[in-house]
């Protein structure tokens, strides 16, 4: 009888124990099943410690943009709910703990650990070192000895841009994509992103169930890397003086925004580029979006009268007009004309406000007064063919490839589309697009001897302390010298005509004494975004000028969208480019001869 009851006290254990088995099995293998195999595969873990992106330095090497280590913070759900069942922890202690930290709501953090679809979300983004130590030090109430568990710590960076709104447009920023992830925009940020991006390195590692490293274990690892850093051509000083006149300036007239652009026309570098508004990169998401594009590379424009310095450099190359040569006797401010090409339509061009010439001019008079009917019959001389082949030259209707991901490029039509009605309005900057950096590089041209340097922002990419020059680059020998030299002096008339002419400059003239300029106003009315035709109140002014020195230190251009009543170049952009060379005229090296 007591045998019996041994074995009936053994069956009883042992069917208890496999019951017991079986319950902890379940519990494990299902109802517990993801917070287990977390456990486990927290046991083999991939560390992940990216690299950080590359900085943007400026010419002498000052940092513009740069990255420090940042981290994300994740809610870990099937970790904190695993922990809360076993009695370490409670959602309560978990929110106000990880809130408090972290400085977020502790009511929608409670919410969201309620309500999220997903296991694993976002909490915080790109904290500091100090606020990720502070959140791993975090102790449970009930074992103070043992960490907070439920939260899940990512390695990432932060881009910083320590001047602020300095040089944004070309900067661009570090944004986010339609998924959150950072992404470059914009600017040397989005062209050179390539460059930039570093590599992320990771370990392998196996560790024991409390934290240890496994020797023996599994390991993996691979090095992480920097990305490379970007040296710009931009001078600290030159961009900080271009930055301060365009903010005056557009201020004063009014505009809704003003830009400019400094190039070494010997090098095509661009020493300076700015756009008033600007912006700071770092909190870009508080700018309006319009004001994140650069528009000096990103928005063609119909740039009015400046393209007559392009028209008659044609014209000085070919050998049909010399700077003497009378245009015409005569007009009344407007003149007719009609092309089979376009079934016979008469077609009206005219002087602004339709002034009459009641004498002769000449090249260079017309360039003074910046007459567009003889700008016209300086085309006439040149032909369809010969003056869309020198645009094409100078570089319109071509990206310049500067290096700003933003570049678009000008609309020019193709020849064969081309009929006297394009040649007359083309002749002085209407019916056509380009960008300010084409405009620029086309009278960097002239002020090269005929040489058009490709335009360049970055001077050298560094490689772990190895450098890699960008090399300057002659696109083209677009004119003969003597052309150029030809042109340079009509040019320099033409500044001087608009410096003693203009009231809003005369103040200045003295101040030019011994130097040697060269440049050209240019105004014009902006296409109608709702159909055919012209904005009767709306114009863009420009004005580009250069050293017409045999030093030849410098292209300058100006651009003014909308400036409020005033109407031409020479009230609004000509003043602001004289100011401006006058503060900048020593550091660009340009001496008095």
């Amino acid at each position: 009888m007591l045998e019996n009851s041994k074995i009936r006290i053994t069956w009883i254990s042992f069917v208890l124990v496999t019951f017991a088995v079986f319950v902890f099995l379940y519990r494990w293998q299902v109802i517990d099943y993801k917070y287990y195999t977390a456990l486990a595969s927290s046991r083999t873990k991939v560390e992940s410690d990216k690299g950080l992106r590359g900085k943007i330095l400026s010419s002498d090497g000052a940092t513009l943009a740069y990255s420090v280590p940042a981290y994300d913070i994740f809610v870990y759900r099937v970790e904190l709910n695993g922990a809360i069942k076993q009695g370490k922890e409670t959602k309560e202690e978990f929110a106000t703990k990880v809130s408090e930290v972290l400085g977020i709501d502790r009511i929608k953090l409670l919410s969201d650990i309620e309500t999220s679809a997903s296991d694993y979300f976002k909490i915080a983004s790109k904290v500091n070192l100090d606020t990720k130590n502070r959140l791993l030090l975090l102790k449970r109430d009930n074992k103070p000895k043992n960490s907070l568990e439920g939260f899940i710590v990512e390695t990432t960076e932060k881009r910083v841009y320590p001047d602020n709104t300095f040089a944004s447009h070309v900067l661009g920023y570090v944004g986010k994509d339609t998924e959150g992830n950072d992404r470059p925009y914009n600017g040397v940020e989005g062209f050179w992103a390539g460059e930039m991006t570093p590599q992320s390195g990771s370990a392998t590692i196996e560790k024991d169930g409390k934290g240890n490293i496994i020797l023996g274990g599994e390991f993996d690892q691979f090095e992480k890397k920097n990305g490379r850093d970007v040296m710009l051509t931009i001078n600290r000083g030159i961009q900080s003086v271009l930055e301060k006149k365009l903010k005056e300036g557009n201020e004063k007239f009014e505009a809704m925004y003003t830009s400019g652009i400094i190039m070494d026309p010997k090098t095509g570098k661009i020493l300076a580029m700015g756009m008033y508004p600007d912006y700071d990169p770092n909190i870009y998401f508080k700018s309006d979006v319009s004001v994140l594009n650069n528009r000096l590379v990103s928005d063609p424009y119909e740039a009015g009268s400046i393209m007559k310095a392009i028209t008659v450099a044609t014209a000085i190359d070919l050998g049909t007009v010399k700077p003497d040569t009378v245009l015409f006797s005569s007009h009344k401010g407007c003149i007719d004309i009609s092309d089979a090409r376009d079934n016979g339509k008469v077609w009206k061009i005219c002087t602004a406000n339709n002034t009459p010439s009641r004498s002769s001019k000449n090249v260079i008079q017309m360039l003074q007064t910046s007459d567009n009917i003889g700008a016209y019959y300086v085309a006439k001389t040149v032909g369809l063919e010969n003056m869309e082949k020198y645009f094409r030259k100078f570089g319109i209707g071509k990206t310049t490839e500067i290096g700003l991901s933003e570049e678009s490029t000008s609309s020019l039509k193709k020849l064969s589309q081309w009929n006297d009605i394009d040649m007359a309005t083309y002749s002085y900057g209407q019916g056509f697009t380009l960008t300010p950096i084409q405009a620029v590089s086309a009278f960097a041209t002239i002020a090269n001897k005929g040489m058009r340097m490709k335009p360049q922002i970055v001077e050298k990419v560094i490689d772990n302390g190895k450098e890699i020059l960008v090399t300057q680059k002659l696109e083209e020998t677009v004119m003969k010298e003597d052309s150029a030299v030809v042109t340079t002096e009509m040019l320099k008339q033409a500044f001087t005509f608009a410096l003693k002419g203009n009231t809003s400059t005369r103040a200045y003239r003295n101040m030019f004494d011994g130097y040697s300029i060269a440049g050209k106003s240019g105004t014009a009315q902006i296409a109608r975004s709702d159909g055919p035709g012209y904005y009767t109140d709306q114009v863009n002014t420009t004005y580009v000028g250069y050293d017409a020195s045999a030093d030849s230190k410098f292209v300058m251009l100006i651009k003014m969208h909308r400036p409020k009543d005033s109407d031409f170049s020479s009230n609004n952009a000509f003043p602001v480019w004289v100011e401006t060379f006058l503060e900048l005229k020593d550091l660009l090296g340009v001496e008095k001869k």
